[in-house]
């Protein structure tokens, strides 16, 4: 009696570690077929979008060095790709030895304006670049994200005025495809979009 409960407990337990085995197989498979990215390409074609980014801040914003960190993409899983950068949208004439005077009321408007400016052409332009060139990023799927942080340095600190210091651009890559096959217009392309300045 006893060698038969011993056999029969063997028998579960060899029918258990074969369910068990089975099922580490299945979810291994699926976790694999649902995720097919390739890392290596992925990294080349940041690194390339990087690029991109850069040129595009560099054509539209004129001035002294508006670029202040160059381009970086990172890959989180089940988000997409964040690209952050700092720009420098605030241009006014710099206090020196040579030019030791302060700063005008008129000269702080007119900067501050500019600023605003600046931020509303860095805006339109990242969005029209991403528009363009997004789906370069082949390595996502559809329902991944691409965005776009761009950090806005501020030279000058006036509590009276209210400075953006993020600008954030998010899009899905569904969406970007639909918009790179001519499916929708760029109006219908920006309504999709997600962007936050503060």
């Amino acid at each position: 009696m006893k060698k038969s409960n011993f056999q029969l407990l063997r028998m579960i337990g060899i029918f258990c570690a074969f369910l068990t085995v089975s099922y580490a197989q299945e979810v291994d498979y699926q976790i694999t077929s649902i995720n097919p990215k390739n890392y290596d390409e992925l990294r080349v074609e940041m690194e390339k979008f990087q690029g991109i980014i850069e040129n595009s801040v560099a054509q539209n914003l004129k001035g002294t060095f508006p670029i202040l960190g160059a381009p970086k993409g990172s890959y989180l899983e089940d988000f997409g790709v964040v690209f952050s950068l700092e720009a420098n949208l605030y241009q006014i004439r710099p206090i020196s030895p040579f030019s030791p005077k302060p700063h005008s009321r008129k000269e702080l408007d007119e900067a501050y304006q500019s600023l605003l400016d600046r931020v509303d052409v860095l805006r339109k332009s990242m969005l029209l670049t991403i528009a363009e060139n997004g789906t370069s990023l082949r390595q996502l799927r559809p329902t991944d994200n691409l965005a776009v942080i761009v950090h806005l340095f501020n030279g000058y600190t006036d509590p009276s005025r209210r400075y953006p210091s993020q600008l954030i651009i998010k899009i899905k890559m569904d969406s970007l495809s639909q918009y790179s096959q001519r499916k929708i217009t760029l109006e219908q392309f920006s309504e999709k979009v997600h962007i936050t300045h503060f």
